[in-house]
């Protein structure tokens, strides 16, 4: 399926809305921080709203493995696009839950293009981080920077 340029145009002005999403919760058992599903809908449903989209993250299947869809649709012309990726899967419910709420999350931030501040890249390729000081850069807008 092709995504018409309209609907292309609409979800580009959510990302650039959101700008680079900062990871306001921690997990302790992988000392990592994270951007928290329910927070990264509220900051996205009003931008959502302004461009007239809606955005569901439904339950799915995909080839016999379960999986997270991600749907937009444009509600000004009825165009939707829909991707779906299979998600970890457990018999422990807890587990199962977790697994849905976390692909939820990445499903979003990949279908958005969204940026997050890479505060564990260099951690989780085994790179060391610099003890030199990076050159500060110009504050951003503030509109252009949601901390969740």
């Amino acid at each position: 399926m092709i995504m018409s340029k309209e609907l292309a145009l609409k979800i580009n002005r959510v990302r650039k809305a959101l700008g680079v999403l900062q990871k306001g919760s921690t997990n302790p058992f992988y000392n990592s921080k994270y951007i928290e599903i329910n927070t990264l809908i509220e900051n996205m449903e009003p931008i959502l709203e302004k461009e007239n989209l809606m955005v569901l993250t439904p339950l799915d299947s995909a080839e016999d493995k379960p999986a997270i869809g991600t749907l937009c649709v444009d509600l000004d012309t009825g165009e939707n696009f829909y991707t779906k990726s299979v998600i970890t899967e457990s018999k422990d419910a807890q587990k199962a839950g977790g697994a849905v709420t976390y692909h939820r999350r990445y499903a979003l931030i990949s279908f958005f293009n969204l940026r997050q501040e890479d505060d564990d890249g260099n951690a989780s390729s085994g790179a060391k981080k610099s003890k030199a000081k990076a050159k500060p850069k110009a504050a951003p807008k503030a509109s252009g920077r949601a901390t969740f």
